[in-house]
């Protein structure tokens, strides 16, 4: 199982810079249209799980209020291990 990822929201392919967002899974986060607990508190990261969706490699992060983020498997650094 995936423990961890880093992607680039927005890839800027002019300058080749990558400003990486890291998600580990066991973690909060802010989500876009989601609104913190009443303990304030954001949904905390449960799952990376691979998928394929349309033929498109797809990584799909699925959070404990039931909500799920899915980004595209591109330049996305996958950590399975953490020490």
């Amino acid at each position: 199982m995936i423990q961890a990822i880093i992607y680039d929201k927005v890839a800027n392919t002019q300058t080749g810079q990558m400003n990486g967002e890291v998600r580990v899974v066991g973690y909060h986060y802010p989500l876009l249209g989601i609104e913190p607990n009443k303990k304030g508190e954001w949904p905390a990261l449960e799952m990376i799980v691979e998928d394929t969706h349309r033929d498109v490699k797809t990584l799909v992060l699925s959070y404990s209020d039931g909500s799920q983020q899915i980004i595209p498997d591109r330049g996305v650094e996958k950590i399975i291990k953490l020490a």
